[in-house]
């Protein structure tokens, strides 16, 4: 899944968690119920973008058959490509949570996008630097679907929000936040 269908999900999922205020045994449950949707909804055959600085290697190194190509030009190009994702996803999480302006909302709102872009961060450092204490998130990326769309990024991205919109009607079935 990419980073905002992460958010989303995470964040319908968390709904029963989020009333004020945010104390720590909240926000470690909040943290355990992403970090455990992001590796649920990714068991779900999907379609991702590609990154440009990673590419697939034997596996000999270790990092999962993935390689990191340090060139400034590919990194930023994928550091963009998720930044405006991540940004999709908090804004759409802060309108359907209907949160406001205050610092902990926006907390709030931060917490549950780092929980739930936390698997894909730590994998991607476990690429980077091999060796690093990354490498339970990324073994636990097992459970990522072998199979990928090989759509057109638009119909990739329909079924992106095609699958969000389900899993957030779902749980708000369960958990009624709307």
């Amino acid at each position: 899944m990419i980073l905002s269908s992460h958010v989303v999900i995470a964040a319908a999922a968390s709904a029963p968690l989020l009333a004020h205020p945010l104390t720590a045994p909240k926000a470690a449950a909040i943290l355990a119920v992403s970090v455990l949707s992001h590796y649920a909804v990714d068991a779900i055959p999907h379609w991702d973008y590609n990154l440009s600085s990673v590419v697939k290697i034997d596996d000999s190194r270790g990092a999962g058959g993935r390689q990191f190509l340090p060139r400034r030009r590919l990194f930023f190009e994928d550091l963009g490509k998720a930044a405006l994702d991540g940004l999709l996803g908090l804004a759409v999480t802060f309108l359907m949570l209907n949160l406001s302006w205050n610092w902990s909302d926006i907390a709030l709102l931060l917490w549950i996008a780092f929980s739930a872009v936390l698997p894909d961060v730590a994998s991607m450092f476990y690429i980077i630097f091999p060796h690093a204490p990354f490498s339970w998130f990324h073994k636990a990326h097992i459970v990522h679907t072998s199979y990928r769309w090989r759509y057109s990024w638009v119909s990739g991205a329909l079924s992106q929000v095609a699958t969000v919109t389900v899993m957030v009607w779902a749980l708000n079935s369960l958990f009624r936040f709307w």
